[in-house]
């Protein structure tokens, strides 16, 4: 049975630490309560509240017409916590469990919340799901409905800190791709902060990267190629950067890294792109599409996909020292597609175009670039060697 999840989000508050109104600050295009309700809504969430106190009228008459359903907390001058009981008061009573994110933590990830409701469904049991990234604990926690009573009750210190505290026993740290759900915007410079971040969003870093692939379960020799395929491709792009030729490097290094992930039978489609736009790594996914349906006759740029084609390629079809990944001579089989398939071979025809506009950037030769790069990557294994 598919949960009914809700959300409450928490906007009560005075905002005296950013001397301006949070809730109805720009955030790109919208507010930033109009652009945390578009993204819930998106993730599918049965149930979107958002908890007013401080400028209530006039936050609820903005909300008016949106997906969210306004609650005013006459408490709010008592602290976050009392935003959080109105919150659950307010809520229906045929939610299976509900998520608690304050107003001031926008940038959140759609995956955080899909594996969050993974845990709760895997475990199955009455328990409180907290985010975590780089051994650090984030927004939203994930409590199942039957902790809703006892949340009211609380009259602890700390407020649902102490109520995690409490209650440790039942919370579990669930481990998820998003640095971003770690920043907040308490003041103006964390605001300016998240502004510059907004539209890098739907691009992971490499820690990022490696805890999904972690998550995932991925094989070691499978994490050992990515790996391998992404340093290779940096190198490449940082011949052609050199040249002044744009390339978004973080994108390349987590396609490159994100290439052989295999995705959630159980989501909406088994397709790598599908998933990674599923959980909010947009831009990824679209350069692995680039990356699967090349024209063969291109002539333009040199792009981040026929940079990841030429770093894969190089990598299934040469013989590789011991201590890296044994792939030579196999075909090349990334992005999910079946060993020897149509989309395989077509994508081994694309190589020489893409390797003559490589050398016409950089005016340097692919053989000289890959043999550069097997120097480095020789070099850099005879230092971990001797590192122990």
């Amino acid at each position: 049975m598919q949960k009914r999840l809700g959300v409450i989000v928490l906007a009560a508050g005075y905002s005296s630490r950013m001397g301006a109104f949070k809730p109805l600050l720009s955030f790109g295009k919208m507010t930033v309560v109009d652009y945390i309700v578009h993204r819930l809504e998106r993730i599918g969430l049965a149930d979107i509240r958002v908890v007013t106190g401080f400028r209530a009228e006039e936050l609820a008459g903005h909300l008016r017409g949106s997906g969210a359903v306004p609650v005013h907390n006459p408490r709010f001058e008592e602290g976050m916590f009392s935003s959080i009981q109105a919150g659950i008061q307010s809520l229906p009573s045929d939610l299976n469990g509900f998520f608690i994110l304050p107003v001031d933590t926008p940038l959140f990830r759609p995956g955080t919340f899909h594996f969050l409701t993974e845990a709760l469904d895997v475990l199955n049991y009455k328990g409180i799901f907290i985010p975590r990234f780089s051994g650090r604990r984030g927004h939203p926690p994930l409590l199942d409905r039957g902790w809703a009573e006892a949340v009211l009750q609380w009259r602890g210190p700390y407020g649902l800190r102490g109520f995690f505290q409490a209650h440790v026993e039942h919370c579990v740290e669930v481990d998820v791709p998003d640095r971003l759900m770690l920043l907040d915007m308490d003041t103006p410079e964390k605001y300016r902060s998240l502004l510059e971040v907004l539209p890098l969003q739907d691009i992971p870093d490499r820690e990022e990267c490696l805890v999904l692939l972690q998550s995932r379960h991925t094989p070691p020799e499978e994490l050992r190629h990515s790996q391998e395929t992404s340093r290779l491709a940096s190198f490449l792009a940082r011949i052609l950067t050199a040249c002044k030729h744009p390339l978004d490097l973080q994108l390349l290094e987590a396609a490159a890294l994100l290439h052989h992930l295999k995705p959630i039978p159980s989501k909406p489609s088994e397709d790598l792109p599908a998933f990674l736009r599923y959980i909010g790594f947009g831009r990824v996914a679209e350069t692995l599409v680039a990356s699967i349906h090349f024209d063969q006759v291109s002539t333009g740029a040199v792009e981040e996909a026929d940079i990841l084609l030429l770093a894969d390629f190089h990598l299934h079809r040469e013989p590789v020292p011991d201590g890296t990944v044994p792939l030579g001579g196999r075909s090349l089989s990334s992005f999910g597609e079946r060993e020897g398939s149509e989309a395989g071979r077509r994508r081994v025809e694309r190589v020489p175009s893409v390797e003559k506009r490589f050398e016409e950037i950089s005016g340097k030769a692919i053989s000289l670039a890959l043999e550069e790069y097997r120097e480095h990557r020789d070099a850099r294994q005879s230092q971990g060697i001797a590192a122990g």
